[in-house]
């Protein structure tokens, strides 16, 4: 069953300029465009520990914890800044943490439809 499925990982390539850096952030990264329930799980572990457990969290801080797990959960790879950044703890500009996490969040919904594409390559036609 699993063989039929899309390939799980695809290599993005990634450009964006830093807000209040004016950095240009550039390179390619390769990423999981589907999450295991395993890695879904430390996904949510990570953004819960990152939200502090807050029962009222602001915007700023739940849109962070998102990207943050998103973005750490899905990269495989990245270029220099993005090691160097502690996998974009360490970023100064939070909008390419967020532009770059929801890249990763598009490839899944990409991967989805090819999926279902494939579905109905290979479904039985009722002529």
């Amino acid at each position: 069953m699993y063989t039929t499925l899309p390939k799980k990982e695809k290599t993005i390539d990634f450009e964006a300029i830093g807000e209040s850096t004016g950095f240009d952030y550039r390179g390619s990264f390769t990423i999981k465009c589907i999450l295991t329930m395993a890695e879904k799980h430390q996904m949510e572990v990570e953004k819960s520990r990152l939200m502090a457990d807050l029962r009222n969290p602001t915007i700023d801080l739940l849109e962070m914890a998102i990207s943050l797990s998103e973005a750490r959960a899905r990269i495989i790879q990245g270029p220099a800044w993005w090691k160097e950044s502690n996998y974009g703890q360490d970023l100064l500009d939070s909008e390419v943490l967020i532009t770059l996490a929801n890249k990763c969040l598009n490839e899944e919904t990409e991967w989805k439809k090819s999926l279902v594409k494939k579905a109905e390559e290979v479904a039985p036609k009722n002529d």
